[in-house]
C-alpha cells in the first residue's frame, strides 16, 4: 500500500533535517593549557602560563605549531616548557618558552623537528636526546646553563641555530653523542664555551660561527674523537679559539679560522690529530700551541701577527710532523718554537718577520729533523740551545736581524748540510758548541753555502763555503 503523499513529504522533510544537521556537526575544541598532552595536529591561538608543567607531546606523527605565541613558567625549576619521550615523527615550531628548567625536552626520541623556536630565561634552552632529529633556526638565549644540550644523540642535525648570552656553553655535546651534523649555527657571548664536546666522537661541523665566548670558541674534550671541523670561525673568544684535551685523538681541522683568542688552536695531550689549511692570526698568546701532544700533522697552516709565538710544540710533544705552514710577523716570540719536545720533522715551512726569530729548538729537542724550511727577516733564522742530535738539510736563513744558524749551549751531534745563509746581519752560521767535529764544534757541517753576511760567513770560519773569515767589529 502506498502511503499518503503528505506523509512521504513529511518524512523527506525530516530526514533532510537530520542529514543537514549530521553536515553541520563541528568538533569540540579541546583547550590547551598548562600540563596538557597533546595527541593531534595543534595550533595555539594565545599565550599559555604561567605553569607549573608545560606542554606534554603524547602521541608521534603530529605536530604542534605555536604561531609565535609563549608559553610561560611560573620559574626555571617549573619542569619543561615543552616536553616530548618516546615520540616519532613530531614537528614542534614557531613556539616560545620562558621560566622553565628546560624550554625544550626531547628524550629517547626519534625523527623529531624542532623549528623556528625560543628558549630564553630557562635554566637550559634545549634538552635533546634524540636520534636523527633535525632543529634548525632556533634560538636559545640568556638561559642560566647552556643554550643546547645534546645527551647521547646520534644523527641529529643541527642547522641556522643560535646560541646567545647563555651562562654556560652555547651547544653542548656529550653522553657519547655521535654522527652528528652541525652546520650554519652560531654561538655567541656566552658564559662557557661556544661548542662544548665531552667524550662525543664522529661529528662534523662545518660553517659555525663563535664569538666572545667567555671560555674556548670549540673545546673538545674526554676522548671526543674523530670529529671533522671544516671552515669555522672562532673570533675573539676569553681563551682559545680551538681546545683539543685529554686525550682526544684523530680529530680533522681543515679551513678553520681562529683570530683575535687567547690562543688560536690548542692540542693538549691529544695526539693523531690532523690540522690542515687552518689560520690563526692577531691571537694574544700562540697561534699554533702543541703541548704534551704528539703524532699530530700540521699541513699548509698559517700563523701571523700573534703576540706569541706561531707554532709552539713544547713539554714533550713528540713525533709530530709540520710541513709548509707559514709564520709570518709575530710578536716578541719565534715563528716556530720547539721546546723539550723530540723526533719531530719540520719540511718546507717558512718563517718570515717573526721578532723571536725564525726556528728556535731549545731545552733538549732533540733527534728533530728540518728540511727545506725558510726563514727570512727574523731576528735568528734558526737556533738551537742545548738540543742535541737535530738533522738540518736544505734550510735557508736570509736577511736575518742576527744570525741564520745559531747554535750554543750544551747542543752537540747536530748535523747541517746544503744550508744556505746568505745577507744576514751578522753571521751564516755561529756555533758556539766545543768539540771534535767541523771546525773544533761540537756539530757536523758539509756542503752549506754562505754569503753576504753582514760580518763574516762564520763562527768558526769554514762552516760554509764562500767563507770570508770573520773580521770582528772593535
Amino acid at each position: 500500500m502506498k502511503a499518503p503523499a503528505p506523509v512521504l513529504v513529511v518524512a523527506l522533510i525530516l530526514l533532510s533535517g537530520v542529514a543537514l544537521v549530521a553536515l553541520n556537526v563541528q568538533p569540540v575544541p579541546v583547550p590547551v593549557g598548562c600540563g596538557s598532552v597533546i595527541e593531534t595536529n595543534t595550533t595555539l591561538n594565545s599565550n599559555v602560563g604561567p605553569c607549573s608543567h608545560g606542554f606534554v607531546i603524547g602521541a608521534g606523527n603530529i605536530s604542534l605549531n605555536c604561531a609565535g605565541r609563549t608559553i610561560i613558567g611560573e620559574n626555571e625549576f617549573a619542569g619543561a616548557g615543552i616536553s616530548l619521550s618516546g615520540g616519532t615523527g613530531v614537528t614542534v615550531k614557531n613556539c616560545h618558552v620562558t621560566e622553565f628548567w628546560f624550554g625544550f625536552s626531547l628524550t629517547a626520541s626519534s625523527k623529531d623537528t624542532l623549528a623556528n623556536d625560543t628558549a630564553n630565561g630557562n635554566r637550559a634552552g634545549f634538552e635533546v636526546t634524540c636520534d636523527n632529529c633535525t632543529l634548525t633556526g632556533n634560538t636559545a638565549y640568556n638561559n642560566t646553563a647552556d643554550g643546547f644540550d645534546l645527551d647521547g644523540s646520534n644523527h641529529t642535525t643541527f642547522t641556522s641555530n643560535a646560541a646567545n648570552k647563555n651562562g654556560m656553553d652555547g651547544f653542548s655535546l656529550y653522553g657519547h653523542s655521535s654522527i652528528d651534523t652541525l652546520k650554519g649555527n652560531a654561538a655567541s657571548s656566552n658564559g662557557g664555551d661556544g661548542f662544548d664536546l665531552y667524550e662525543s666522537v664522529n661529528n662534523t661541523f662545518t660553517g659555525n660561527r663563535v664569538y666572545n665566548n667567555t671560555a674556548d670558541g670549540f673545546f673538545l674534550n674526554g676522548t671526543s674523537d674523530g670529529n671533522i671541523l671544516n671552515r669555522n670561525i672562532a673570533k675573539s673568544n676569553g681563551y682559545d679559539g680551538f681546545l683539543l684535551n685529554s686525550v682526544s685523538i684523530g680529530n680533522i681541522l681543515i679551513g678553520d679560522t681562529a683570530t683575535g683568542n687567547s690562543i688560536g688552536f690548542y692540542l693538549n695531550a691529544s695526539s693523531y690529530n690532523i690540522l690542515t689549511r687552518n689560520t690563526a692570526d692577531k691571537n694574544g698568546a700562540e697561534d699554533f700551541y702543541l703541548r704534551g701532544a704528539s703524532d699530530n700533522a700540521l699541513n699548509n697552516n698559517t700563523a701571523e701577527s700573534s703576540d706569541g709565538d706561531g707554532f709552539l710544540l713544547a713539554s714533550s710533544s713528540d713525533s709530530n710532523s709540520l710541513t709548509t705552514n707559514v709564520a709570518s710577523n709575530n710578536g716578541v716570540a719565534p715563528g716556530f718554537s720547539v721546546s723539550d719536545s723530540s723526533d719531530n720533522v719540520f719540511t718546507g715551512n717558512t718563517a718570515s718577520s717573526d721578532d723571536g726569530g725564525g726556528f728556535n729548538f731549545g731545552g733538549s729537542s732533540d733527534h728533530n729533523v728540518l728540511t727545506g724550511n725558510t726563514a727570512n727577516h727574523d731576528v735568528y733564522g734558526f737556533a738551537f740551545d742545548n738540543s742535541s742530535s737535530n738533522s738540518l738539510v736544505g734550510n735557508i736563513a736570509n736577511n736575518n736581524t742576527i744570525n741564520g744558524f745559531y747554535i750554543w749551549g750544551s747542543s752537540a751531534s747536530n748535523t747541517l748540510a746544503q744550508n744556505t745563509a746568505n745577507g744576514n746581519a751578522q753571521y751564516g752560521y755561529f756555533d758556539a758548541s766545543k768539540g771534535t767535529d767541523t771546525k773544533g764544534t761540537a756539530d757536523h757541517y758539509t756542503g752549506n753555502e754562505c754569503n753576504g753576511n753582514g760580518i763574516g760567513g762564520s763562527v768558526p770560519s769554514g762552516l760554509g763555503s764562500p767563507n770570508p773569515d770573520p773580521v770582528m767589529k772593535k
